[in-house]
């Protein structure tokens, strides 16, 4: 299994930009396994009290030898986690010079016109990404992560004061780990 990022000049162009991985072009880029976790920027009150949105595009390869049964994606959210992750899967064929390629979209906070976006936080809301995944096949995702005002609550002068009444000892949580996940039968 191999995930590129998007957004190259030209097929498989290098491109190792995850801000920048908008859809298009798939890169020669290889997400190593230790980045896939690092798909959104940092998180900021601006962007709390503007409930702010990204979107990313990636392009995923089967090259395992063997068709994929079930393959599933979901985020699996630390404790201090924020936002809501969706995820929308569309298909992919190559072009006849064998040029991988999938809608662009302009910037992070667009959408893209294919593909149904999905929550997906949680074992519970897997989302299915392919029935069938043949060798050699592409899949497109998208990934969305989405802030609400549940998670700008938590940085509310009065929270975080209730808080520290109630415990002192207790630190206040701002690096919440989320992880993406891979499945399949």
């Amino acid at each position: 299994m191999k995930l590129y990022y998007t957004g190259a000049d030209a097929f498989e162009d290098v491109q190792n930009d995850k801000d920048k991985s908008l859809g298009g072009f798939q890169s020669s880029t290889l997400i190593p396994n230790d980045l896939v976790n690092n798909f959104f920027g940092d998180i900021s009150m601006y962007s709390l009290d503007e409930k702010l949105r990204e979107t990313r595009g990636f392009i995923f390869l089967n090259d395992s030898g063997s068709a994929l049964t079930n393959f599933y994606i979901h985020f699996d959210k630390g404790v201090g986690a924020l936002g809501t992750f969706e995820v929308a899967a569309v298909s992919i064929t190559p072009n006849s010079a064998g040029e991988v390629f999938m809608e662009s979209i302009s910037n992070i906070r667009a959408t893209p016109y294919a593909g149904d976006f999905v929550e997906a936080d949680g074992v519970a809301n897997k989302q299915l990404l392919s029935a069938s995944f043949a060798s050699g096949d592409y899949i497109g995702i998208w990934l969305r992560r989405s802030l609400t005002d549940g998670d700008k609550s938590q940085f509310d002068c009065d929270t975080l004061e209730e808080n520290f009444t109630a415990d002192p000892k207790v630190p206040i949580v701002i690096d919440g780990n989320v992880d993406v996940v891979f499945s399949w039968d």
